[in-house]
C-alpha cells in the first residue's frame, strides 16, 4: 500500500509542477492574443467607417474569436490555481470537494482546446488516472461539473449574427458611428436579386421559379445573346477573312505560275525564230554564188 502511495504522491508532485508551468505560460500565451484583437477591432472601426458594414460582421468574427480564448484563459488560471493550492486533496480524489473536481474536470475538457497549453495533455492523463474513466467521459463531453462558460468560451458558436451585431456595435459606440444594421437586410435583398438575374441569365428555365427570376432570365438572355452574336459575328468574319486571305494567297500564286509559264513560252519563241533565223541564213550565202555564176555566164 505504502508502494502506491507513493506512486500516487508522485503523480499529484508532476500535476502540481505542470500547472504551475501552464500558469507561467499562461501570461505568454496572453500577448499575442491582445494583439490580434486589437487588430481586429481596428479592421471593425475601419470597415465601418467605410460602409463596408457586412465585412465588418465577418472581421468581428475574429474578434469574439480572441476575446473568448482569453477569457477561457482566466477559467483556466482559476483552475489550476485552485489545483495547486490543493493539491494534496488529489492523493484522495474520492474525497475531492466539488470545486476540486470541477477544477480537475474543466482541466481535462480545456486540454482539448488549448494548443497555447501544452502541459495541460499531461496533466489530462494524470488526472484521468486519479478521477477514473467516468469523470474523464463527462469532462470530454463537457457537461455535468464542467463549467458551462469554460464550455461556451472554447466551443461556442463564434458565427452567431446576434453576438457579431453586438461585437460590431460596441466597437461602433466605441469610434462614434451609426451602425443600421436594416442595410444588411437591404444588401442581402439586392444580393438575392443579383443572383436571380444570374441564375436565369445561365439557365433561362430556373428563372420562371423563383420570384423576379423571369425577368431577370429573360434579360441575362437577352444579353447572353446579343454577346453571343457579337462572338459569333467576330468569329465568323475572322473566319471569312481567312478565307478570303486563302483564296488571294492562291490567286498570286497562280498568277506568279501563269506568269512565269508566259516568260518562259516568249522565251522558247525567241529561240526559235533565232534558230530558223540561222537556218535561212546559209540558203542565202549559197544563192549568191548561183547569182554570180549566172551573170558570169550572161558576161560570155
Amino acid at each position: 500500500m505504502g508502494f502506491f502511495q507513493g506512486k500516487t504522491s508522485k503523480q499529484t508532485a508532476r500535476v502540481k509542477k505542470l500547472l504551475g508551468l501552464a500558469l507561467s505560460r499562461l501570461a505568454i500565451a496572453r500577448r499575442p492574443r491582445l494583439a490580434r484583437r486589437s487588430i481586429y477591432r481596428s479592421d471593425v472601426g475601419q470597415l465601418l467607417s467605410l460602409g463596408y458594414l457586412h465585412r465588418a460582421l465577418l472581421r468581428a468574427e475574429r474578434v469574439i474569436e480572441e476575446d473568448n480564448m482569453l477569457q477561457a484563459f482566466d477559467i483556466i488560471e482559476l483552475c489550476c490555481k485552485r489545483l495547486v493550492e490543493h493539491a494534496a486533496h488529489l492523493d484522495k480524489p474520492r474525497e475531492c470537494g466539488e470545486e476540486i473536481r470541477e477544477a480537475a474536470a474543466g482541466i481535462m475538457f480545456a486540454a482539448r482546446w488549448c494548443g497555447d497549453l501544452p502541459e495541460l495533455q499531461v496533466a489530462r492523463t494524470i488526472l484521468e488516472d486519479k478521477f477514473g474513466s467516468d469523470m474523464a467521459v463527462i469532462a470530454k463531453e463537457g457537461t455535468s461539473i464542467v463549467d458551462p462558460m469554460l464550455v461556451w468560451k472554447l466551443s461556442g458558436d463564434k458565427t452567431n449574427m446576434e453576438l457579431k451585431k453586438k461585437v460590431t456595435k460596441e466597437i461602433a459606440v466605441e469610434n462614434s458611428f451609426m451602425v443600421d444594421f436594416s442595410e444588411l437586410q437591404l444588401q442581402k435583398w439586392r444580393d438575392g436579386g443579383r443572383h436571380r438575374v444570374r441564375s436565369g441569365a445561365t439557365a433561362g428555365d430556373g428563372g420562371w421559379r423563383k420570384n423576379g427570376g423571369r425577368d431577370g432570365g429573360l434579360d441575362g438572355g437577352r444579353d447572353g445573346g446579343l454577346e453571343g452574336g457579337r462572338d459569333g459575328g467576330r468569329e465568323g468574319g475572322l473566319r471569312r477573312a481567312t478565307a478570303a486571305l486563302r483564296r488571294a494567297t492562291a490567286g498570286s500564286k497562280a498568277g506568279a505560275r501563269a506568269g512565269s509559264g508566259g516568260r518562259r513560252r516568249r522565251s522558247g519563241g525567241r529561240r526559235r525564230a533565232r534558230r530558223r533565223a540561222r537556218g535561212r541564213a546559209p540558203a542565202g550565202d549559197g544563192g549568191a554564188p548561183a547569182g554570180d555564176g549566172g551573170l558570169a555566164q550572161e558576161r560570155k
